[in-house]
């Protein structure tokens, strides 16, 4: 969101951001010199919460510094509902983005056909959203930009000795992403442990991101039973996983469910091989080369034939290249800014 915030701010709207509280997102508007207001915002899944919704609605209403505004835009549909409610009390047009993916019966409980458009980052959610119930059919896709910053030269370095002194690892793969059942880190194992052969039992991944206390102990159960506790490294939470982008030789993404995969497009973007899951949207991002990287199944015996099978194609240098520029483009600042100015319909 604070991509979009920005990029919107650079291009000369005039932004007002509303935020519940003070932390990393509000130091973040201070550096890039965004106006903000701190302010309670309801939530609209709690029964209690609804029943004074309105009174929510008229005190923020009246801290606003203006009473009228071209957007009010929410961020995920938790504040969609205060979104719409907000831009019928002011008399402007309300929207609120969708980045992560919910089912269908979640997304009926916000009221979403309240709103004047729905911008979502995963088609496969816009297709959902257009089929609810009263069908408003005012849903719309809309990608996030990525984009990878310049790398630190020390931490670069530092990754490379960490990887390259790995004993007994030649080749390996990353997964990036918080250490959770749906991330599925206990199937990337597995993948790896079937890749074994092929790598001459010299292949490792390093599963960066933090987690819960009882999973990381089902992960590492899981690479005892496989003989693979050495093959696995567990480094928590990583600032900056460009740096380690550019000491790996592949990436590895089984998750279960995702709104739209940031990871599997900075991998891309880095020029690594990166190896998914079937998951909702990913055909926007691979295109043609979808069934090279994409598995036909959400298994482990499915995703690691689909990496050998790569690994054998001759071609894989030259289509890793090309997705590389293809997603340099369309998950690029300026074709979201573009697409925004359409969108919201300000150019």
């Amino acid at each position: 969101m604070l991509n979009t915030v920005r990029l919107l701010a650079d291009a000369g709207c005039k932004i007002i951001v509303l935020c519940s509280s003070k932390g990393p997102f509000t130091e973040k508007l201070d550096y890039h010199k965004i106006p903000y207001i701190v302010t309670y915002i309801p939530e609209y899944r709690k029964l209690f919460e609804r029943l004074l919704f309105r009174r929510h609605i008229n005190r923020i209403a009246s801290r606003l510094p203006e009473k009228g505004f071209d957007w009010i835009i929410s961020n995920e549909m938790w504040w969609a509902p205060a979104a719409a409610a907000l831009g019928k009390k002011t008399g402007s047009r309300s929207a609120t983005f969708l980045r992560i993916f919910k089912t269908p019966e979640k997304l009926k409980k916000y009221d979403l056909e309240n709103l004047d458009k729905v911008l979502c980052i995963n088609p496969v959610m816009t297709e959902q959203v257009n089929n609810l119930q009263r069908g408003a059919g005012n849903a719309y896709d809309m990608f996030n930009p990525v984009s990878l910053p310049e790398t630190d030269p020390e931490s670069m370095e530092y990754w490379k000795e960490i990887i390259n002194s790995w004993p007994d690892v030649r080749k390996t793969f990353l997964m990036v992403g918080s250490l959770f059942p749906l991330k599925n880190q206990t199937d990337a194992i597995k993948t790896l442990d079937l890749l074994q052969n092929h790598f001459k039992n010299r292949a490792g991944i390093v599963l960066a991101g933090n987690g819960d206390k009882s999973y990381i102990r089902q992960i590492k159960e899981t690479a005892r039973k496989l003989g693979l506790t050495d093959k696995i490294l567990l480094p928590g939470y990583v600032e900056g996983v460009h740096e380690m982008l550019e000491s790996v030789d592949y990436f590895l993404f089984p998750s279960l469910s995702e709104g739209g995969p940031r990871s599997v497009i900075e991998a891309l973007l880095a020029g690594i091989p990166t190896f998914s899951y079937p998951l909702p949207g990913l055909e926007k991002i691979y295109g043609d080369y979808y069934p090279l990287f994409v598995s036909k199944k959400p298994k482990p015996k499915s995703l690691s034939s689909t990496v050998i099978n790569a690994l054998d194609d001759g071609n894989l240098d030259s289509y890793v290249s090309a997705l590389q520029e293809r997603v340099k483009t369309r998950f690029s600042e300026e074709k979201h800014l573009e697409r925004l100015a359409s969108m919201l319909e300000w150019r």
